[in-house]
């Protein structure tokens, strides 16, 4: 389920790309490495997630790319301290650290 506040304007599908910074190409469910710190997106209080700031080095899961700005979002999923957190970024500060099809190879 996607929450209302997290999604977008237009309908993004699996096939919707970007590039990270060095131009390696993007997909959804792609785990990426942050360059720079991101604060977390901001969410209803009464949902339990984690809430902060998260760190440059951390790996996160692209859950939507949004084209409709004038560079593509990332939309990322990320697990800290046993809590879901929720943050975004543009490609230029993300680095593709494994594709969907080798996490499902994994799994």
């Amino acid at each position: 389920m996607i929450l209302d506040w997290l999604k977008p304007k237009k309908i993004q599908t699996e096939d919707t790309t970007t590039f990270d910074a060095d131009g390696e190409l993007l997909r959804t469910y792609d785990d990426v490495t942050l360059l720079q710190e991101v604060p977390t997106d901001s969410i209803p209080e009464e949902l339990r997630f984690f809430r902060g700031t998260i760190p440059a080095g951390t790996i996160g899961t692209i859950i939507i790319i949004d084209i409709n700005s004038s560079e593509a979002l990332v939309h990322l999923e990320f697990n800290i301290d046993h809590q879901l957190a929720f943050a975004h970024a543009t490609g230029n500060h993300v680095r593709l650290h494994r594709r969907r099809e080798e996490k499902l190879k994994h799994a």
